[in-house]
């Protein structure tokens, strides 16, 4: 059965398809089968992975297609052969998803549809809006866990306590088992600045009993250089220090859950 986690921030800008491309492809080197969905109908995890020409040119099926039953799960995944894991698209009429999946049992839509595939995978990673709407519920009842990626603003803080109040509701209703498995923290400079957010960050995780990573992601122009050639950064250069952080966090993620003994796969790479 695959571990869903959803990679969420109610905050625009704090690189959860970052994470979630560096994730996947970290992952899938380790011999996990995954399966990645964009669900942001800004597409950038798409454009990271060089899926834009793509889809202009061969219209392919969405998560869109699939939740509107347009068609079924398999007909929409495809393969990104140089990394080896598996990808959902999204699609811009996502934007609407307040409009179209309005019935109460739509929140679950997700939650059915990923049931299909449930034993294909090991981990599937979904890559989701910064908005608090139907589709950020429906990512909190269909996951097993999320991560909360932040950086150092206080907006990106304060985003924190509405992941953790969404699910909390949720839960109460009955709705989602879903747990916050950690903030982790990007963009991070060696600065008096974001040393001491950093203390705030840990005192806001504290006060609301939720985890976070010891792992740091620090701030690299490289990042966005590797993005030129739709390449995760570890692919890119793994000699760069950004890329040891997220291998680094690759590792805490996976003896977090535990993964190499459920999996039957090592950590060590």
């Amino acid at each position: 059965m695959a571990i869903k986690i959803g990679i969420v921030s109610e905050k625009g800008g704090s690189t959860k398809s970052t994470v979630t491309y560096e994730l996947a492809y970290l992952l899938t080197k380790r011999g996990f089968r995954t399966l990645v969905i964009s669900y942001d109908q800004q597409a950038d995890l798409d454009t990271y992975m060089g899926l834009k020409e793509y889809k202009r040119e061969h219209n392919p099926k969405t998560i869109y297609d699939v939740l509107t039953c347009e068609c079924q799960i398999k007909e929409a995944i495809h393969t990104l052969t140089n990394f080896g894991f598996d990808v959902i698209m999204s699609d811009k009429r996502l934007s609407n998803s307040d409009k179209i999946f309005c019935e109460a049992d739509d929140l679950f839509l997700l939650q059915d549809t990923l049931s299909i595939i449930d034993n294909d995978y090991d981990i599937i990673l979904i890559d989701n809006n910064p908005s608090r709407n139907t589709q950020l519920t429906m990512v909190f009842i269909a996951t097993d866990y999320v991560i909360i990626p932040t950086e150092i603003s206080d907006g990106s803080l304060d985003a924190i306590y509405d992941v953790y109040n969404d699910i909390e509701k949720l839960r109460k209703r009955k709705f989602s088992n879903t747990e916050i498995l950690g903030v982790v923290l990007n963009k991070y400079e060696r600065s008096i600045v974001h040393r001491s957010s950093k203390i705030q960050l840990k005192k806001i995780c504290d006060s609301i009993d939720i985890p976070y990573f010891n792992t740091t992601i620090r701030k690299s122009v490289e990042v966005d250089k590797s993005k030129k050639f739709y390449e995760p950064v570890n692919y890119y250069n793994p000699n760069l220090p950004v890329s040891l952080d997220f291998r680094n966090f690759a590792n805490e993620l996976v003896k977090m859950l535990d993964l190499d003994k459920i999996l039957g796969v090592s950590v060590n790479e």
